[in-house]
């Protein structure tokens, strides 16, 4: 023990105390004790969620996460019923109907009137032609 430590204010409070001596069944309340926490880490998850729950809850929460899950499952079944689009007919674009210079100058047009900085300065065409 270092010198410091006798001029420590809790040393000074330990040397007022009286010892107490361990009761006749100590031993055993400990060894219960350190039973029962081996026995609640060895069951499994279930078991001690189960154990916070009272029967009452637990089961028809179950079971509406059953009805849950079979809902879900005929939904997802559902949807695998429904006709699917080719992606290939979708995409497909006709060339010869592109034309880059007019798709340029619609660009150009649409980025002139967001440069209007009083909306009120448009027409009506010009308005529909920015929103659509």
């Amino acid at each position: 023990m270092e010198p410091s430590e006798h001029n420590d204010p809790v040393w000074k409070l330990l040397e007022h105390a009286t010892a107490t001596d361990p009761g006749p069944y100590f031993t055993r309340r400990v060894m219960r004790e350190v039973k029962a926490l081996e026995e609640s880490a060895s069951r499994d998850w279930f078991s001690k969620l189960l154990e916070h729950f009272a029967p009452k809850i637990a089961f028809p929460a179950l079971a509406g996460v059953a009805a849950l899950a079979i809902a879900l499952t005929i939904a997802i079944r559902q949807d695998k019923d429904l006709p699917t689009v080719n992606p290939g007919i979708v995409l497909q674009i006709n060339e010869t109907d592109f034309e880059p210079e007019s798709e340029m100058e619609a660009v150009e047009y649409l980025g002139q009137l967001m440069a209007v900085a009083d909306p009120a300065q448009l027409s009506d065409a010009a308005l529909a032609d920015l929103f659509f």
